[in-house]
């Protein structure tokens, strides 16, 4: 099946706006849930008083951004593995322990579509009690991160490279390390 480089730089483009969105959005969760926490801490023990919600909607900012998290790194390849075999065997050997790391991937992606999907509507039966919102709103990010994580790996299944192969010079960071 061959590609057509229009259509492949097309999803390339939306998967890499995606990943950009989702660091940025990740970035904003634990920013929001450090000064939630801090002014809450400085009310309560300085002023006796505290905001009823803000534990509440750390949690749910600590949820989210994990999950973002996670489904963010397997572009970058940034979660465990344990290297067994060495790089220096042939290249159709770590094709197929690509393909294998990839399959397991993705899997666990559509794992966390279906169990997560489960998971917010058993949770939309209870409410938040400092906010008031449905108990799916923590958990609607669990199926949200699966289907980043079955985008990232059937990309990189289908060796679909993109232009955020070099993430952290994009992001600003540069070659310090270098």
């Amino acid at each position: 099946m061959g590609k057509n480089p229009e259509i492949v730089k097309k999803i390339s483009r939306v998967v890499d706006f995606i990943q950009i969105a989702g660091v940025y959005v990740s970035m904003l969760f634990l920013v929001a849930m450090t000064i939630i926490i801090s002014v809450n801490v400085v009310l309560r023990y300085g002023f006796n008083s505290g905001l009823q919600w803000a534990e509440e909607i750390a949690k749910v900012l600590v949820v989210w951004f994990t999950f973002l998290a996670l489904a963010l790194g397997v572009k970058q390849n940034l979660h465990i593995s344990i290297q067994v075999l060495p790089r220096s065997l042939p290249r159709w050997v770590n094709r197929i322990l690509d393909i294998l790391k990839d399959s397991v991937i993705l899997i666990v992606g559509v794992i966390m579509i279906i169990y997560g999907w489960d998971l917010v509507q058993f949770s939309s039966r209870s409410i938040m009690p400092a906010t008031g919102l449905p108990g799916s709103f923590l958990y609607i990010v669990m199926p949200i991160a699966g289907v980043i994580i079955v985008i990232e790996s059937l990309m990189d299944l289908f060796q679909v490279h993109s232009s955020l192969e070099n993430f952290d010079t994009l992001m600003g960071k540069g070659d310090e390390d270098a």
